[in-house]
């Protein structure tokens, strides 16, 4: 499945973050940020479409690249 495919998408700038749903034309979700942006997504999916798993693992990917970014020192 294509991104243009997905179920589930974030339409993302730098200040914030909007969540679609593909299926449901009338649901849309705001964040802050795209980690933030896909655990909505995921909530949603997990709730809405539970036979879907693209935005649980756009979270798991999201959240391991979170994990390997170096934290700068202050």
């Amino acid at each position: 499945m294509s991104k243009k495919d997905a179920l589930l998408f974030l339409d993302a700038t730098t200040i914030s973050v909007v969540v679609g749903c593909r299926d449901c034309g009338h649901w849309r979700a705001f964040a802050w940020s795209k980690l933030e942006g896909w655990a909505v997504a995921a909530a949603h999916e997990a709730r809405v479409h539970p036979d879907e798993r693209a935005a649980q693992k756009a979270l798991h990917m999201a959240l391991k690249r979170h994990r390997d970014t170096p934290t700068p020192p202050e």
